[in-house]
This record gives C-alpha cells, sequence and structure tokens, in this order.
C-alpha cells in the first residue's frame, strides 16, 4: 500500500470533507458561522459574517425587533446555481481548492472522521486506536479534535511497517 494518495482518492476525500462542512455549516446561523471561522490575526468579526452571508449555505440570522429593521438594509445572499451532473467545472473548482491548500503552505487539519478515512481504517478502528492511547498525536478546539497531517503521516509510517519481499 503506497502512502500516496492519487489525485481521484484527494479529489474523492476533498469533496467528503468539503460536504461535511457544507452540511454543518448548513444548520449555523450567519453569526454562528461566522464565530466559528473567527480567529486571532485573521479576517475582522464583520469580514467573517460578510462571507458567511456570501455563502448562502447559512440559516438567516433571527430577525431584529422591527423598530431596528429600518435602518439595517438586508438583502438575501444569492447561491450559485447548483448543478446535478458531474460537470468538469465542478471538479475543476475542487481541483483549484485542493491545489490551493496544497500551495498555501498551511498544516491541514482533520476531524477525526477525515483522519480517519485519511489514514486508510474505519472510523471505529480509529476512535479505538485514540481510546487505547495508541492512536496519531491529537488537538482539541473545545469539544472536537483535531488532527494534523504531519501527525497522521509520521503515526501511519509508525504503524505501517514493511513485511520485505515475498
Amino acid at each position: 500500500m503506497s502512502q500516496y494518495k492519487t489525485k481521484e482518492q484527494a479529489l474523492v476525500d476533498f469533496g467528503r470533507v468539503v460536504g461535511e462542512a457544507a452540511a454543518i455549516i448548513r444548520t449555523l446561523t450567519v453569526r454562528e458561522a461566522a464565530e466559528r471561522i473567527w480567529y486571532p490575526g485573521g479576517p475582522s468579526m464583520e469580514e467573517c459574517i460578510r462571507r458567511a452571508e456570501a455563502s448562502g449555505l447559512c440559516k438567516p440570522d433571527p430577525v431584529d425587533p422591527p423598530a431596528a429593521a429600518p435602518n439595517v438594509p438586508r438583502t438575501p445572499p444569492t447561491a450559485a446555481p447548483r448543478s446535478h451532473s458531474a460537470a468538469p467545472t465542478q471538479l475543476d473548482r475542487i481541483e483549484h481548492l485542493l491545489e490551493h491548500l496544497v500551495s498555501s503552505g498551511k498544516q491541514r487539519v482533520y476531524s477525526t472522521r477525515a483522519a480517519a478515512d485519511y489514514c486508510g481504517m474505519s472510523y471505529g478502528t480509529f476512535r479505538n486506536r485514540l481510546a487505547a492511547k495508541t492512536g496519531p498525536a491529537q488537538h482539541k478546539d473545545g469539544d472536537s479534535n483535531g488532527f494534523f497531517e504531519a501527525d497522521l503521516d509520521a503515526w501511519n509510517e509508525t504503524r505501517l511497517q514493511p513485511i520485505g519481499p515475498r
């Protein structure tokens, strides 16, 4: 088993992660999504709110009382039309995002489920390894686990040993 994924495997995994993230975002209001993406030294909270609204994925924030509404004009976010076919344009966008992530030099962080996929094992087995303290280094963000790609690679190298020629 090669330690490297094919481009197609990476794109499928990337699409799965993006799909999971979109499903989570759809349950959040604009303000909640902005609070989750804001970080110190990053874009301002107002910019995060603007980006969350522009995505068109979030639920609208609760409407303020009518007295405050006339001062703040609200236009509903417009979502890009979605294609239900496997159009090359969608694949091109995913490839572009993947290349951007790889070339940005930042370490990727995986959720528990995405880390299990990355390591090539089932979610249950991965969770069992974590519970037994034989899994990769994990980091916490509130109640969520985060796994750096470098830690996953290092752990995979220690657990996967070559068996030699046959």
